[in-house]
């Protein structure tokens, strides 16, 4: 029998070692990009989260995660399912410790390579579905293909040695040794954290506990009720508790054919967002914390931008502006179950951020997307009068100037008895002028609610009883006042003023 000659014997040997050698290229590369990127140094915590959420759809246990933060070292801890053989491959060959499926939320899979942003080691630990458990480190420090492609083969063979079916690792867990050049990195990831956890508790049914451990405080998140309701929306009931002190936070979640919103409310009123992203893939996409949305978008159905930081609004027929136009319906919605509940301060889930420039975004659309939620919030019973009845803002009278405080303004409306029953209430009327401020902002169009100076000035014309040549009486302007003390004549050097 003839044999092969000795180079044909070496081709399998070659095809690896290429292939070996393009990963470990591809790698450096994706390293050198994340060390170029300075706006998103909180994205690993996103990652690692993710990575949970994806490890845990064939785990029946509820998942918890846990972050700790010591003063040199973070550790990241989940319940999730065991790896694959397979999946542990991905994560020392690739960056990623899942192939990509249907359901789950990592769209581009070296994203868990942003983690390095803490460390260029790790050290993994977890456990395989036979039931062995492993731990083994990994290193991305190097900066050549040579190195790395090495660097590679000694985390396999780590691997391979630390597996024991005897082993007592419970939890699937990534601890990363850091340096003081990542305190940056590790303070606003902790941060986005605590920020976004209840967010992330509310849209994802998988999540059942979120800890937060630093040196200062230990944060443990928890969902203690959903409570549903009709027309597809559920309160949901985000337990914080610090320091052995829980905290009840309330949250209104809306959701159909898989677009989720979600707003804070309190009991009696409603909550400011705080810099929470706008916009969730299940996860913040961080950089949307500006954009004019009232409340808070999730959907698995986004197509998120590479860099994750928004979602491609341009095309004309996406699915991405589809479920926006989707999401402005269930704001209203959840605008009325709020009116319903006799939540105050309704002025803070109608007042809309101004629309920021970006890339991915078609601001012409989006300002029309907004001007009819503006029209449908302006038509939805959620303004409180200083009688107390609660009625639409377009048959309101809302006290505004442009560029100042409008107590004086609202002091001297009140005065005038046929505008009580559809004048804002005190408290709330700085707030509803600034929602105002927000829609003028955005087109510049009469709104009949806009009660300025020059409204005044015609309030006060029609009840001096002006006859012909123009004039009128104060007698006559005294009889739409009330019975205040002040005088008509104080009233009306007030109104001069």
């Amino acid at each position: 029998m003839t044999r092969p000659p000795a180079d044909r014997l070496d081709l399998d040997k070659r095809r690896t070692q290429v292939l070996a050698d393009n990963t470990a290229q591809s790698i450096l590369n994706h390293l050198k990009r994340l060390e170029r990127r300075s706006h998103d140094v909180s994205r690993w915590i996103w990652e690692l989260m993710q990575n949970a959420r994806d490890a845990s759809r064939d785990s029946q246990d509820p998942l918890i995660t846990s972050v700790f933060q010591s003063a040199d070292s973070v550790i990241f801890e989940h319940n999730g399912g065991s790896f694959t053989p397979d999946e542990v491959m991905h994560l020392i060959y690739h960056g990623s410790t899942k192939t990509e499926s249907e359901d789950a939320i990592g769209q581009y899979g070296s994203g868990f390579l942003s983690t390095h942003l803490l460390s260029s080691k790790i050290r993994v630990s977890g456990r395989l579905t036979d039931g062995c458990g492993f731990s083994f480190s990994l290193e991305r420090s190097l900066t050549s293909v040579d190195e790395m492609s090495n660097a590679m083969e000694k985390a396999f063979e780590d691997f391979k040695t630390s597996l024991s079916p005897d082993s007592q690792i419970a939890v699937t867990r990534f601890e990363y040794p850091v340096s003081p050049d990542a305190k940056n990195a590790i303070a606003e990831g902790i941060a986005q954290l605590r920020h976004c956890a209840p967010y992330v508790l509310v849209f994802n049914r998988d999540f059942s506990r979120i800890c937060v451990h630093t040196p200062e405080e230990t944060i443990d998140y928890s969902v203690t009720s959903r409570t549903p309701d009709r027309d597809h929306v559920t309160q949901v009931t985000v337990t914080e508790t610090t320091h052995d002190t829980p905290v009840e936070r309330r949250y209104l979640l809306a959701q159909s054919d898989g677009t989720m919103v979600a707003l804070p409310i309190g009991s009696t009123r409603a909550v400011p967002l705080g810099p929470v992203p706008r916009l969730f893939v299940g996860f913040p996409l961080v950089g949307t914390e500006d954009f004019s949305f009232p409340a808070v978008i999730n959907s698995l159905s986004f197509t998120a931008t590479h860099e994750r930081d928004g979602v491609f609004l341009m095309d004309t027929n996406s699915t991405n502006r589809i479920i926006i136009l989707k999401a402005c319906d269930m704001h209203v919605k959840l605008l009325r179950r709020v009116s319903s509940q006799g939540i105050r301060n309704a002025h803070i889930l109608a007042t809309l951020p101004s629309i920021q420039k970006r890339e991915w975004l078609d601001d012409e659309w989006f300002t029309d997307c907004l001007w009819d939620l503006i029209l449908a919030i302006r038509r939805t019973p959620i303004l409180r009068t200083c009688t107390g009845s609660i009625i639409c803002s377009v048959d309101a009278a809302i006290p505004f100037v442009e560029d100042g405080d409008v107590t004086e303004l609202w002091q001297l409306v009140h005065r005038i008895r046929d505008l009580r029953k559809g004048l804002v209430c005190r408290e709330e009327s700085t707030g509803w002028a600034t929602a105002l401020k927000s829609w003028r902002g955005l087109r510049k169009a009469d709104l009949d609610e806009v009660y300025d100076g020059y409204a005044l000035i015609r309030s006060i014309t029609e009840k001096s009883g002006r006859d012909a040549e123009g004039g009128g009486t104060v007698t006559e302007m005294r009889q739409g006042l009330d019975d205040s003390d002040e005088g008509a004549v104080t009233w009306l050097s007030r109104c001069h003023r």
